[in-house]
């Protein structure tokens, strides 16, 4: 018999922290029980325990704080929203039918360990799902496993190994000695897990370190154990699990049981879950009440695919098609099949010599993909189209659950839905009911357009770009490198001249050294508690650099040169494709709050535009053999949809005649006529106008553009002065966030704002800036996109890139001219704004 240990509270942690808040109908916190129940599920579905119990837990003091009262003193205390969901959880595990273990007076690590112990004397086999170190302790039993939940894998004696380089029956007095600051164990200050791991190593016990205490060549070390001995004592009581705690183990109650599917929907629509109940249609196995009845899964080969099949598949009208490297999951209303690849048993789909398998299926369902008729449910349909452009079949009338998802909220519960669909996918069929869930959604909210017109048609665009790709020139990148290499190890020269030594100027604890210690540079960065090692970020070089440090000046631009080779010089080469001489990036559509879309392997929308080496690195873009490239770029976008939105008249004029906008701004606030705003002015000027689209504060704008602070906060208090409808609409902005814990695009778009009803300041504060910049960088994204989808065929497959606010095209140089009158037509009439819409276009043979 296998009995699994859930360690609950860990789960319940990682739930309330992954997720955003989220209230059930009565307005009740729900988003860790939202986590939690997600989790467990997961769990029970991808391990098949004989017997289960989850282990929270009681809350009230115990043994440990009789033996030193500051145990877990530091901890931070409980946030309401989160208290008030414990009972909850508990309510969540009797729907789902699993034990509950606690015990009032003892922690959960240690009844873990009792019931552990006590089971394997049994004659059992134990798996203890958690990632606490503290817990890996019994992995010194034979017959107890663990698994990490959050990275999907078992802990194993290798992994204690490389963490802590001793094995688990030695991680006790390891952790004596490295102490825990979480928990407020003190252990030996001074010594850290690669001295605790050479120590046990050679005498093999904490109590035989103190017995050859005189052997300990380290004088340093030898005196930190021999102050510290009864401290480390104290900590080795302290981190010891107990095994013996007085239970009245009932393995027969902690049995795996199947939930009552009343009991579960019951549950599930009290707390709002409605598209919990879709998902997890396998659970509430014959629920009539669910409106549909689950499918049993059958597995299919080869041999299957028949006529037969396609007509039955054409019959339903939607299909779910969902495959990772391992397996295939298909579904209709009627249908539910796993495709069994017998031969690839533990290997790759997406392998060369395994791709056949994938593509036989694929190539079989080749007419319901191309048929209008029957509607395809997908989880990337990007990846999707790609796949099966490279088999000459073109897919038509499909929906993307992820993208419906990010369509609802850019973060919320139907998001954490899908993606879950994404790890465990136990079959395609409840893909089905979430599409009914997602698309009742979309519609309540009024905002189904912005995924019919805007995000569906924008993953073929974003398909097409990826599989066009850019070309990219490698010997440039060579030479960029050179040269960059060439002037890093000058300056370095310069560096170790100065600290009269060489050394590794990229580690923070040597660089440390040697400013602070060995030169007694002046600073305020003092040794972290935690790494033992100096400050040497930017904020401690710039200010050193500012006192007249040259030393610090100089490491500053070698870590300026060195970043460019390492991100993007070498990083960048590496990833062109040796057969297009083109990169393909990945364009990512639901990782930003914003609706911005981000790129991937590698980022091609970061690099630098207003430096020279920047610059020198675009030159490596070029455009294919007799093209040329067009980049339009919309000019001051947020600006105009500042003033657009804040219905502010001088603005909106600036902009309508053309008008150097940071000279209007420049002119209002410092009370000058126009003609004779200087370049200071302006460069003020501009940094309040776009400081303003950041929510940025005096101290902020004051760093920004070298000025004193309450300068800076004279400057913005004139500016709301000058445009009082910008206030206004900040304010309106603010008090609509607090009650929804969101903000809205032009196109309806939700964007999620965490915290900002949060009592610590700095989290609120960060807020509350994210909630005024993201109607307008939303809003900018989803011009941009609108622009993309609105491109006809013959510039669609022109584009190559979307850096933001920018459009890069690859055209035939003689079809130039034509091109850039159309791109700037469709561009700046995607949306129509009271400050209309501006591109700046530029065409040269490299970006």
């Amino acid at each position: 018999m296998h009995l699994y240990l859930v360690d609950g509270y860990g789960f319940v942690f990682r739930a309330y922290h992954s997720l955003p808040p989220l209230s059930s109908p009565d307005g009740t916190p729900i988003s860790a029980v939202y986590g939690f129940v997600n989790m467990m599920i997961k769990l029970c579905d991808s391990h098949k325990a004989d017997m289960i119990a989850v282990v929270l837990d009681s809350g009230s003091k115990n043994h440990r704080h009789e033996l030193f009262p500051e145990y877990k003193a530091n901890r931070p205390t409980l946030p309401d929203d989160l208290k008030v969901q414990f009972p909850i959880i508990r309510e969540a595990l009797q729907a789902l039918n699993i034990t509950i273990v606690g015990v009032d007076g003892h922690e959960a690590d240690d009844l873990i360990a009792t019931y552990a112990v006590k089971a394997v004397k049994l004659g059992n086999d134990v798996t203890i799902i958690s990632s606490d170190k503290d817990l890996m302790q019994l992995l010194s039993y034979s017959r107890i496993y663990m698994h990490d939940p959050i990275k999907n894998k078992p802990i194993i004696e290798e992994d204690i190994e490389k963490k802590f380089g001793i094995g688990p029956k030695q991680l006790t007095d390891a952790l004596a000695l490295i102490g825990d600051t979480s928990d407020n164990i003190p252990g030996i200050p001074g010594i850290g897990p690669k001295t605790a791991a050479d120590l046990l190593k050679e005498y093999g016990s904490l109590d035989e370190i103190y017995k050859n205490i005189d052997s300990i060549k380290s004088v340093r070390i030898k005196r930190l154990l021999i102050d510290n001995q009864e401290q480390a004592i104290l900590s080795r009581n302290l981190v010891t699990l107990k095994t013996d705690i007085s239970t009245n183990l009932n393995l027969e109650e902690m049995r795996t049981q199947q939930p009552d599917p009343e009991h579960l929907v019951s549950f599930a629509r009290k707390f709002g879950f409605k598209s919990l109940i879709a998902k997890y249609a396998i659970i509430a196995t014959e629920s009539h009440s669910l409106g549909y009845e689950k499918i049993e899964l059958k597995k299919i080969n080869k041999s299957d695919f028949k006529e037969e099949l396609l007509r039955k598949i054409e019959k339903g009208g939607i299909i779910a098609c969902y495959f990772n490297d391992k397996e295939f999951f298909l579904a209709t209303n009627e249908l539910n099949f796993i495709i069994d690849y017998e031969d690839t048993a533990q290997k790759n789909l997406f392998d060369v010599q395994h791709m056949t398998h994938l593509n036989d299926i694929l190539t079989f369902l080749k007419p319901i993909f191309e048929s209008d008729s029957i509607t395809k449910i997908l989880f990337d349909a990007k990846l999707f189209i790609k796949i099966l452009y490279k088999l000459s079949i073109r897919i038509v009338a499909f929906e993307d659950l992820a993208i419906m998802s990010y369509s609802i909220s850019t973060k919320n519960q139907y998001k954490d839905l899908v993606s879950l669909i994404s790890e465990s996918c136990f079959d395609a069929f409840g893909m089905i009911g979430c599409y009914a869930e997602l698309k009742d959604e979309l519609i309540n909210l009024k905002i189904l357009s912005l995924y019919e017109k805007l995000e569906k048609p924008l993953i073929k665009v974003l398909s097409d770009m990826e599989s066009m790709g850019v070309l990219v020139d490698k010997q440039v990148l060579d030479e960029i490198s050179l040269d960059l290499n060439g002037r890093a190890k000058v300056i370095a020269d310069s560096i170790y001249k100065m600290a009269n030594q060489e050394f590794n100027i990229g580690s923070t604890k040597q660089l440390g050294e040697i400013l602070f210690e060995k030169l007694k540079l002046v600073t305020k960065s003092k040794k972290s508690s935690k790494s033992g090692n100096y400050s040497t970020d930017s904020d401690v070089l710039e200010a050193l650099a500012l006192q007249g440090d040259e030393i610090a000046s100089l490491i500053l631009e070698w870590r300026h040169l060195t970043k460019l080779v390492n991100t993007y010089t070498e990083a960048l080469q590496k990833s062109i494709d040796p057969n297009t001489a083109r990169i393909h990036t990945t364009f990512e559509m639901n990782t930003t709050t914003t609706g911005r879309l981000s790129s991937r392997n590698p980022n091609l929308q970061n690099i630098p535009v207003r430096t020279e080496e920047g610059r020198r690195i675009r030159k490596a873009f070029v455009a294919s053999k007799g093209n040329v490239l067009i980049s339009a770029d919309y000019s001051q976008i947020e600006l105009r949809l500042l003033a657009h939105f804040a219905d502010v008249k001088q603005l909106k004029e600036a902009f309508l005649y053309n008008k150097d906008i940071h000279a209007v701004t420049a002119s209002e606030i410092f009370g000058v006529p126009i003609q004779n705003v200087d370049s200071d002015l302006r460069r003020k000027a501009k940094g309040i106008n776009f400081g303003i689209i950041y929510g940025i504060s005096p101290f902020g704008l004051a760093k920004n553009i070298g000025i004193p602070q309450r300068e800076a906060k004279k400057y913005i208090e004139n500016y709301f002065l000058r445009y009082p409808g910008i206030r206004e609409y900040m304010k309106k902005i603010l008090d609509f966030v607090k009650a929804n814990n969101f903000v809205e695009t032009i196109f309806k778009r939700r964007c999620s704002i965490e915290g900002i009803n949060s009592s610590n300041y700095t989290v609120r504060s960060f807020a509350e800036r994210a909630a005024i910049n993201a109607p307008l960088q939303g809003s900018a994204a989803d011009i941009i996109k609108k622009a993309m989808v609105m491109l006809p065929e013959h510039l669609s497959r022109y584009l190559v890139l979307q850096i933001h606010d920018e459009l890069l095209f690859d055209v035939p140089e003689a079809k130039a001219e034509m091109c850039t009158q159309e791109i700037v037509s469709i561009m700046e009439n995607a949306v129509q704004l009271s400050a209309p819409l501006k591109v700046g276009v530029s065409i040269g043979k490299s970006w």
